[in-house]
């Protein structure tokens, strides 16, 4: 499919009041189609949802929280630049919550047919791809309220429209997969002495420079990072406080922004639903350094 004829797919839809697909294109509204597609009841004043049915016991009120976030999130609302972190105790579900999260996303992708650039390393969000007039145009007209103008996909993807017409850039269906590190990815802090910031953003790859013979060219690097590996969808965070300092900045960068900065090919905008866990005692040796202040 052309990118010309995505686009104007998506106005159709748009127009067809079908929500679903402005919902498919932004990583949060992935997550949240992948649990409303299970059904759900409502008692009491909480959503059940059936994606945890048999799974998860007890905590329909925290699951219905959690959703909520991920509902604002898709629809461009503050909780868009957050990263959820779930706080409890060893046993309190916290990782199982976002186990069944990614079966679920991987499970939609499969059954429904999501579109990302061809040879994109990224799998970029094609309205990444649209010229600044046509997004400008998508989110005051059509109300896509998580796409701002000035969103830039990844630099393989601004190579390829400088050397072609938009119109003409093609698109293929993706499909995420746990195993394959596509669509869905895991970082944990590993040896602060010795982890750099390729687990997260990739590096330079000596091996492709011999194939492409120019170290400005951007498909020179690996996009490899959790946070290219889990674009358009999960990004999970085991234990997030034993981060080191510098990842911390880069997942602030990551969630606030929606941008990855590369040290040889600048910046460019992510689509990523960032999530993470961490127990009460860790967390209570992060707050324990904050320190209020009051006039």
């Amino acid at each position: 499919m052309r990118l010309i004829n995505f686009y104007n797919n998506f106005i159709s839809e748009i127009e067809k009041e079908n929500r679903n697909i402005i919902y498919q294109y932004n990583a949060h509204g992935l997550v949240y189609l992948s649990i409303i597609e299970k059904g759900y009841k409502e008692k009491n004043g909480i959503k059940i949802y059936n994606a945890f049915k048999n799974e998860i016991f007890g905590l329909d009120y925290f699951l219905d929280r959690i959703v909520r976030f991920i509902y604002s999130a898709a629809n461009g609302q503050d909780t868009f630049k957050r990263i959820l972190i779930l706080i409890g105790p060893p046993g309190s579900s916290k990782s199982s919550i976002v186990s069944i999260l990614k079966v679920l996303l991987e499970e939609y992708t499969k059954n429904h047919e999501i579109y990302a650039p061809k040879d994109c390393p990224n799998r970029c969000n094609p309205l990444f791809l649209l010229p600044r007039n046509l997004k400008e145009e998508l989110k005051y007209k059509y109300g896509v309220n998580y796409l701002e103008s000035f969103y830039l996909p990844c630099p393989v993807c601004q190579k390829t429209l400088r050397e072609n017409p938009w119109e003409e850039i093609e698109l293929v269906p993706i499909q995420f997969s746990r195993l394959g590190n596509i669509g869905i990815s895991t970082y944990a802090p590993g040896d602060p002495n010795s982890t750099d910031d390729s687990v997260l953003i990739g590096n330079f790859s000596i091996a492709k420079l011999s194939i492409y013979k120019n170290d400005s060219d951007p498909r020179v690097w690996n996009y490899t990072g959790a946070l290219q590996s889990g674009n358009r969808g999960i990004v999970e965070f085991v234990e997030i406080m034993k981060s080191k300092t510098e990842h911390l900045n880069i997942l602030l960068t990551a969630s606030q922004d929606k941008m990855i900065v590369l040290k040889n090919f600048g910046a460019y905008n992510i689509d990523t639903f960032l999530i993470s866990h961490t127990n009460i005692p860790e967390y209570q040796n992060f707050i324990v350094f904050i320190v209020p202040i009051r006039g």
